[in-house]
Protein backbone atom coordinates (compact mmCIF):
# COMPACT_ATOMS: atom_id res chain seq x y z
CA UNK A 1 0.00 0.00 0.00
CA UNK A 2 2.58 2.45 0.64
CA UNK A 3 4.27 2.09 -2.67
CA UNK A 4 1.11 2.62 -4.26
CA UNK A 5 0.99 5.99 -2.34
CA UNK A 6 4.25 7.47 -3.00
CA UNK A 7 3.39 6.33 -6.27
CA UNK A 8 0.27 8.64 -6.37
CA UNK A 9 1.37 11.60 -4.71
CA UNK A 10 4.02 12.31 -7.37
CA UNK A 11 1.49 11.79 -9.77
CA UNK A 12 -0.17 14.17 -12.07
CA UNK A 13 -3.88 13.99 -10.48
CA UNK A 14 -1.99 14.53 -6.88
CA UNK A 15 -0.08 17.84 -8.48
CA UNK A 16 -2.90 19.00 -10.12
CA UNK A 17 -5.67 18.76 -7.11
CA UNK A 18 -2.97 20.55 -4.85
CA UNK A 19 -2.46 23.33 -7.05
CA UNK A 20 -6.16 23.60 -7.81
CA UNK A 21 -6.11 24.42 -3.93
CA UNK A 22 -3.41 26.57 -4.07
CA UNK A 23 -4.94 28.70 -6.65
CA UNK A 24 -7.96 28.96 -4.27
CA UNK A 25 -6.61 29.26 -1.22
CA UNK A 26 -9.11 31.55 0.21
CA UNK A 27 -11.95 29.40 -0.98
CA UNK A 28 -12.93 26.07 0.84
CA UNK A 29 -13.80 23.59 -2.24
CA UNK A 30 -15.83 20.17 -2.35
CA UNK A 31 -14.68 17.32 -3.94
CA UNK A 32 -16.94 18.10 -7.34
CA UNK A 33 -16.17 21.36 -7.03
CA UNK A 34 -12.01 20.01 -7.92
CA UNK A 35 -13.13 17.10 -10.07
CA UNK A 36 -15.10 19.80 -12.28
CA UNK A 37 -12.07 22.08 -12.41
CA UNK A 38 -9.68 19.13 -13.73
CA UNK A 39 -11.87 17.84 -16.39
CA UNK A 40 -10.23 14.52 -16.53
CA UNK A 41 -10.55 12.89 -13.60
CA UNK A 42 -13.66 11.37 -11.83
CA UNK A 43 -14.83 12.93 -8.64
CA UNK A 44 -13.80 9.24 -6.79
CA UNK A 45 -10.34 9.64 -7.61
CA UNK A 46 -10.10 13.26 -7.00
CA UNK A 47 -11.67 12.42 -3.19
CA UNK A 48 -8.65 9.30 -3.17
CA UNK A 49 -5.80 12.27 -3.62
CA UNK A 50 -7.84 14.76 -1.31
CA UNK A 51 -7.80 12.00 1.92
CA UNK A 52 -4.24 11.51 0.66
CA UNK A 53 -3.38 15.28 0.69
CA UNK A 54 -4.67 16.00 3.96
CA UNK A 55 -3.19 12.97 5.59
CA UNK A 56 -0.36 14.29 4.13
CA UNK A 57 -0.90 17.75 5.80
CA UNK A 58 -0.41 19.35 2.60
CA UNK A 59 -4.54 20.22 3.00
CA UNK A 60 -7.38 20.39 5.59
CA UNK A 61 -10.96 19.51 5.89
CA UNK A 62 -12.49 23.55 6.41
CA UNK A 63 -15.95 22.43 6.79
CA UNK A 64 -17.42 18.68 6.46
CA UNK A 65 -16.77 18.36 3.16
CA UNK A 66 -14.56 21.02 1.95
CA UNK A 67 -11.11 21.63 2.17
CA UNK A 68 -8.47 24.31 1.71
CA UNK A 69 -4.81 24.77 1.20
CA UNK A 70 -2.94 24.84 4.24
CA UNK A 71 0.50 26.94 3.81
CA UNK A 72 3.35 25.29 6.15
CA UNK A 73 6.10 28.16 7.28
CA UNK A 74 8.91 25.64 5.78
CA UNK A 75 6.77 25.45 2.11
CA UNK A 76 7.52 27.96 -0.29
CA UNK A 77 5.10 28.07 -3.15
CA UNK A 78 5.73 29.49 -6.92
CA UNK A 79 6.55 29.25 -10.10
Amino acid sequence: MKKKNKRVQKSEEYQLVLNILISNANKPLNYKQIAAKTDSFSAKEVGFVLDLLVRDGKIERADRGKYMFVKNSDEVVGV
